[in-house]
């Protein structure tokens, strides 16, 4: 018996009648048959999907993609279907479409590893970036810019690279800051204020941003910058705000203690250009000798010192901040303190200094500018220790004259070694002019300064201010003697009789009150 052939929709014939019904369907014209241009246009097809592979965006490469990819292909079959069931044609679509899914399958293996590739470097650059930013707080600025160029670009590193800038530019390290900005720019060239921020600072790097103060000594030149483009400049983890004043080795500067958020008086000293050889040793000297001596004083009338420290260019002394004006505001015969107000302020200066010393402290400089006075307190502060002597220092030289002319003591005038009682003829200096507006010594030259120092007596400052008490005149004449010997012994001397005089100038001003 002849076995069965079992063709399509599960109809079994014997192999003759197969070959009947093949000869009659070609005989009809009713077989399948694919033509010739149907290969160029599978070759066409596959180009077409290529391109449109090619083209696809990105964010099609995943689920999306396949999803896409998986329509279209059975668009695709479901056309070669019909064309060959209509019209007996073979539309040869297995080859495109096959093309066509394995082409989406890599794009969508590419993409997942690439997107946990991404996530690992993005991972990294957070760690680097987390990184750079304990770095940044630690003051270690080079080594933080470090980790950032080390970390893959991208924009969460914009507002720190930004923040790292500001920081190199509070330190004055204008270079390293333009630096910063540049990377920050290369990122992305609109970031906030980085284009004009760099213009800025080339100028600055240029010397047309920094303006020295006229006529000031070496070592004086301002830190603060003119441009309100430029962060104020940081010494250690202190923010100066402006200039207080200036002396003849630094320039105090308020500022606030970024860690404590309190008020201070920074004392700044550069050491780079402003000094050389023997000049540079000797300010470094005196620096330190200031904060020597400030750092055995601890009293209500005196600037409590913090701490020093050296940053970048600039040594610097933290200070105590004193609200007032320096009593220099005050020796104009015109905008004079009043006497119960100068006997105060020059009771509580001999006290501070008899504490001072005590330890051993010479001021060597008492003068207005370096008494902060508060009118509305009524509290006043020694300032200034910058070319205080230590008297039980060895290194203490005599045969140096160091302080403000006008206001020297004859053994300080001559280069003599002193003791406290030089500093009470600075005070009663101090106290003539703020009582008369005028120096009890002047002369033409320096050398005629000195000569009247030494030699000559003060004109009386009853002939200047004939209304003033007779106990002041006496305490003014006791406190500019020549002889040390017949000064006050001590501040606290001078102070208990600057006290009485107050008590009796109040008391006569209430029996002149009843009258």
């Amino acid at each position: 018996m002849t076995p069965l052939v079992q063709g399509s929709g599960g109809v079994e014939l014997p192999p003759v009648v197969w070959a009947a019904h093949a000869v009659a369907s070609l005989l009809e014209l009713s077989h399948v048959h694919m033509p010739v241009a149907f290969y160029g246009l599978q070759r066409v097809l596959i180009l077409l999907l290529a391109a449109a592979l090619l083209f696809m965006p990105r964010r099609w490469h995943g689920r999306t993609g396949l999803i896409i990819t998986g329509v279209v292909s059975l668009v695709m079959l479901n056309i070669e279907l019909v064309v060959l069931v209509s019209n007996q044609l073979w539309l040869p679509m297995a080859v495109p479409v096959l093309f066509l899914l394995s082409a989406q399958a890599v794009l969508f293996a590419r993409r997942a590893f690439l997107m946990s590739a991404g996530q690992q470097l993005k991972e990294l650059a957070e760690v680097r970036r987390d990184y750079a930013g304990t770095l940044k707080n630690q003051g270690r600025l080079d080594e933080a810019f470090t980790q950032y160029r080390r970390s893959p670009r991208y924009r969460g590193l914009l507002e720190p690279l930004y923040e790292l800038g500001l920081a190199f530019e509070s330190r004055r390290q204008f270079a390293k800051a333009i630096a910063v900005f540049t990377y920050a720019a290369q990122i992305k060239p609109s970031f906030r204020d980085i284009r004009g921020r760099m213009k800025r600072l080339k100028k600055v790097e240029a010397g047309l941003g920094a303006k020295p103060i006229a006529g000031g000594s070496p070592g004086t030149k301002t830190v603060i910058l003119n441009d309100s483009g430029i962060e104020n400049p940081m010494l250690g983890h202190y923010r100066l705000e402006r200039e207080l004043g200036r002396g003849a080795m630094a320039v105090v500067y308020l500022a606030t203690d970024e860690k404590l958020g309190r008020k201070v008086a920074v004392k700044a000293l550069s050491l780079t250009d402003e000094f050389q050889g023997e000049a540079l040793q000797e300010a470094q000297e005196r620096f330190r000798r200031e904060a020597e001596a400030a750092a055995r004083l601890s009293h209500p009338n005196i600037v409590t010192v913090y701490e020093t420290g050296i940053d970048h260019d600039l040594e610097y002394i933290v200070m105590d901040y004193a609200e007032g004006e320096s009593l220099e505001d005050y020796t104009d015969s015109d905008d004079l303190l009043t006497v119960w107000e100068v006997l105060d302020a020059g009771a509580q200066v001999a006290d501070a200094l008899d504490y001072a010393h005590e330890r051993q402290v010479v001021h060597r400089d008492v003068k207005p500018s370096n008494l902060i006075y508060d009118r509305e307190t009524g509290m006043i502060k020694v300032t200034d220790f910058g070319i205080a002597c230590l008297t039980d220092n060895s290194r203490t030289r005599t045969g140096t004259v160091l302080g403000t002319p006008s206001y020297m003591s004859p053994e300080q005038a001559s280069g003599k070694k002193l003791d406290g009682r030089s500093d009470l003829f600075s005070l009663g200096v101090t106290l003539y002019q703020l009582f008369t507006g005028r120096l009890p010594f002047v002369g033409d030259s320096f050398a005629n300064l000195i000569y009247r120092i030494t030699t000559q007596k003060h004109p009386a400052i009853k002939k200047i201010r004939p209304r003033l008490n007779a106990n002041i005149s006496r305490i003014i004449n006791r406190t500019l003697q020549k002889d040390p010997e017949q000064r006050y012994d001590s501040g606290a001397e001078l102070s208990e009789a600057l006290l009485r005089c107050q008590d009796k100038v109040r008391r006569t001003r209430k029996v002149a009150s009843r009258a």
